[in-house]
């Protein structure tokens, strides 16, 4: 009875971590990139995306294709109203780099595209973030969902609580005669 009530428990968890998935939206003719977890965060914690967003419940999709930047902002601002996306904040950056943000419903969607990737430039990707299989001329598509109404811990916050807790201990015990 108790190992059957165990594979209950952890079907369900299955089944509720699978209802929190986020699904980002897919470019067409464009190739996914497989990374590691760790890689995908990286990335992300080098300043990609504010911090602040980070602290929701999130998907991470990198994907490449060789179409140019340009045309590939343009198919996705034709494509994503499509899908129910709206556009927040409109794409700023410059001819190699840009960034827009949408959404649909609670769910947030930050596009980075950076664009005309060069030999140098693939390789430091490759290197720091394991992102490989990139051509020369490539662009490259980040696509970071979140969901607004799935806040996840602030790991720093709580971080610096525990150490704010252990010195007050200390200083406590230190006190004390």
């Amino acid at each position: 009875m108790k190992k059957i009530l165990i594979r209950m428990s952890f079907l369900l968890l299955i089944l509720l971590q699978a209802g929190c998935m986020l699904k980002t939206p897919s470019y067409n003719g464009s190739t996914p990139i497989n990374m590691m977890d760790e890689d995908k965060e990286a990335y992300i914690n080098a300043g990609i995306i504010d911090y602040q967003t980070t602290l929701y419940n999130h998907s991470i999709d990198f994907l490449w294709t060789n179409d140019e930047l340009l045309d590939t902002q343009k198919t996705l601002d034709k494509d994503l109203p499509s899908d129910k996306w709206r556009l927040v904040n409109d794409w700023s950056g410059d001819q190699n780099s840009k960034r827009s943000e949408w959404k649909n419903g609670d769910v947030g969607l930050i596009v980075v595209l950076l664009g005309n990737l060069d030999g140098t430039q693939i390789s430091n990707l490759e290197r720091r973030y394991g992102i490989n299989g990139l051509e020369p001329g490539a662009t490259l598509i980040l696509m970071y969902a979140f969901d607004k109404n799935k806040p996840q811990p602030d790991k720093t916050a709580t971080a610096q609580f525990k150490v704010q807790q252990a010195t007050a201990t200390a200083a406590a015990k230190e006190a004390q005669p």
